[in-house]
């Protein structure tokens, strides 16, 4: 027995040694894709780097940096690199998809699949070789196994290996245009974080989180060149459904300073500094309780959930990037930056619509989208008005002529309020209300997705606020001729602008960002939960809510169509978001797919731990859940207002992210949840199962029901 088990081992390593890490014997095997490099990630060391005295490298990071580096300056995004999860120095395999799949949409889901399957080969591989004591048996193991430093250690490290399987898509080509791209905001962004007494190195974290694209926008809701959440960035910008500061450069590099100095702050080092950037500030002041404030430590032995793969590789990502950002002449040759955005910047204190404020500056409007990205789709496709006070860029030299010009745009223009509710009183009809709001019977019924016969006394009708393109509007005062008259007054601009610019001079003097796609992934966040939707539509008549005065008013758009796809009209139906009741300044509603407790104590104008409270300590929602809401700070309809404008804007980022190429019709199967239908098998979020489902009870769906789904792909 001995001696079979001598002669297995020595015909083991006569393997390896004969075909080691040959990459050409794995074509010998029908598994092994073809157009694949078997080669391990050659970077150069990062050992013999230096990053200066705030940001120092641990030996243990070493592999990391060295991963990383590469992955910016030599892998492309039509390139997979398959590696182990722990040691980044360890790569198995690099696939070229470009290769493989010529001609193909490489975000498609097709390649997915095909990196999903090659994962789950190498880690058959690797379960092989440990079930048989780590023994290759043939050369394709051979290679594998070769890849591993301590193969034949033990043979029970094939086990943890093959747990550790990971892909990671190449960016060196994102990476460059992300330097290129950084010519229009880098010098300003140093300079912000000198005034915040903050190294200037800092400002290569936008290479890791964006490439620095402005519309970037994450799988879980992070948006701009900083990459901040909704939840995190309310404390620090605006954000909502007509302006996101995150997506303008200047606003979010504030943010983002004051954030980094808080962390710096509170932690003490730069390494978990950065590293909170991403985590969160909590979950390290949790992790240096428990380990202390080495980085290194806190890598080797927190056990977080959450502290997953993202947030270990942060600060190593950071170093890798700050290299090649520093460096990039050495590792791309000359780039074409792009040329710094000059600008002045003014506060109107009044509502406009672009169209008109372009008509008041002889500015064209692409000028002024290109030089306000924080401003949504809704405001420039003129379905709702810039807000008033808002800092608006202007090319630079024109801030004190815009200023004048705007002076001189009537009030008729620029007054007004936002959506309103009327409460049904009885003996009212769907006509008698349209005619006493100006607004058509067909409108109504359409936003409130309503049946006239089934009005109830007492219940809720949203009257939809004026657009540019629209024939709705508040109480009738004045007949509808008058109201004709005063839409379209002649402006009266007898200001020239500086130096009689014309309009296509103005425009091409500011540099327009190029048609690239980002660096990080956009797909919208799933539902964590795979609790099925509950029946939304219910015909509750909604009491008289418990109200406090809104200080401003509410600018939204019409809410009759929130998008139009494929010829499709996606209506967001208001009713799903009413209250279904209120008493003693609390109200209660349905929790609807996406949703949390942070949003709804940012609508609110609550803290989570006061909802949490009302809703018995409850920390996470699902779907179809009843929860208790706060009505002391807002009223009920500010806090419905905010809740439907949140799934717009929802809309209208997943759109500037995604191309809708079809629409498929799948069948609900015995056994299977929506959320597995919809968000595993499919990719689609259930917030736009619902839109493009409506009047479809989606907890109530029974096998052999169909639903219709978009069929999409990242831009």
């Amino acid at each position: 027995m001995k001696r079979n088990i001598y002669s297995l081992l020595l015909i083991s390593v006569a393997v390896i040694l004969l075909f080691g890490a040959h990459p050409s014997g794995a074509s010998q095997y029908e598994q092994a894709p073809p157009a694949s490099i078997l080669s391990p990630v050659d970077s150069p060391s990062a050992a013999n780097l230096s990053f200066g005295r705030h940001f120092p490298l641990p030996e243990s990071l070493v592999p990391n940096v060295d991963f990383w580096i590469s992955i910016y300056s030599k892998y492309d995004t039509s390139q997979w690199v398959i590696h182990d999860k722990e040691n980044l120095g360890i790569v198995y395999e690099v696939v070229d998809a470009g290769k493989l799949f010529p001609g193909e949409n490489l975000n498609s889901r097709k390649v997915e699949r095909y990196m999903e399957k090659r994962k789950k080969h190498i880690a058959q591989l690797l379960k092989k070789i440990h079930k048989n004591k780590g023994v290759a048996v043939n050369p394709e193991e051979a290679a594998i196994a070769n890849a591993l430093p301590d193969r034949l250690n033990s043979y029970s490290q094939f086990l943890k290996y093959y747990r550790g399987v990971r892909a990671q898509r190449g960016l060196s080509d994102r990476f460059r245009e992300g330097i290129e791209r950084s010519g229009q905001f880098l010098a300003r962004m140093r300079k912000v974080f000198r005034q915040h007494g903050l190294p200037e190195e800092l400002c290569a974290l936008p290479h890791v989180e964006s490439s620095f694209y402005y519309k970037a926008y994450s799988k879980a809701g992070a948006a701009g060149i900083w990459q901040f959440t909704r939840g995190t960035g309310k404390s620090y910008m605006r954000i909502d459904y007509l302006v996101d500061e995150r997506r303008d450069p200047m606003f979010s590099t504030h943010s983002a300073a004051s954030l980094l100095k808080k962390n710096y702050d509170t932690l003490g080092s730069w390494p978990l500094a950065i590293t909170a950037y991403n985590h969160g500030l909590n979950g390290m002041k949790r992790s240096v309780a428990k380990h202390g404030s080495s980085l290194e430590n806190i890598l080797e032995h927190y056990k977080s959930g959450y502290f997953g793969f993202a947030s270990k590789n942060f600060y190593a990502e950071f170093l890798a990037a700050l290299e090649v950002s520093r460096n990039y002449m050495a590792y791309f040759g000359p780039v074409d930056l792009h040329e710094q955005v000059m600008y002045d910047e003014i506060a109107y204190g009044r509502y406009i619509h672009v169209s008109d404020l372009a008509t008041a500056t002889s500015l064209p409007i692409e000028t002024l989208k290109t030089l306000n990205p924080s401003l949504s789709e809704v405001v420039w496709d003129g379905k709702a008005r810039i807000p008033k006070n808002f800092k608006l860029k202007v090319p630079e030299g024109m801030g004190s002529f815009a200023l004048l010009s705007l002076d001189k745009v009537p009030s008729s223009l620029t007054s007004g309020t936002g959506d309103i509710f009327h409460k049904v009183q009885r003996g009212e009809t769907i006509s008698r209300i349209a005619v006493h709001y100006g607004v058509s019977e067909s409108t109504l019924l359409s936003v409130n997705n309503i049946n006239p016969r089934a009005l109830r006394v007492g219940s809720k009708i949203l009257v939809p606020s004026p657009t540019k393109n629209s024939d709705t509007g508040k109480k009738k005062k004045a007949s509808s001729k008058t109201v004709a008259k005063v839409a379209k007054p002649a402006m009266d601009n007898t200001i020239d602008p500086p130096q009689k610019l014309s309009p296509a001079v103005m425009a091409a003097a500011v540099p327009t960002p190029a048609n690239q796609t980002g660096g990080a992934q956009m797909a919208m966040a799933s539902d964590s939960t795979e609790e099925s939707n509950r029946d939304f539509l219910v015909n509750h008549p909604s009491p008289s809510p418990v109200e406090k005065s809104n200080p401003e008013p509410i600018e939204t758009p019409e809410l009759k169509v929130v998008a139009q796809v494929l010829g499709r009209d996606l209506h967001l139906n208001p009713r799903l978001y009413f209250f279904r009741s209120i008493e003693n300044g609390v109200g209660y509603i349905i929790a609807a797919p996406e949703e949390s407790i942070g949003l709804y104590a940012e609508w609110a104008r609550a803290s989570v731990w006061e909802i949490r409270k009302l809703n018995g300590g409850r920390r996470h929602l699902q779907a179809g859940q009843k929860v208790m809401i706060p009505l002391s700070n807002v009223s009920s309809e500010e806090f419905e207002i905010k809740r439907m404008n949140h799934y717009k804007s929802m809309m209208a980022s997943f759109l500037e992210n995604h191309d809708v190429e079809d629409e498929k019709q799948v069948v609900v199967k015995k056994g299977k949840s929506i959320w597995t239908l919809c968000v595993q098998e499919h990719n689609t979020p259930l917030w736009l199962v619902m839109l493009y489902n409506p009047g479809k009870e989606i907890r109530k769906l029974l096998p052999g029901d169909t639903l219709t789904l978009p069929m999409f792909s990242r831009k």
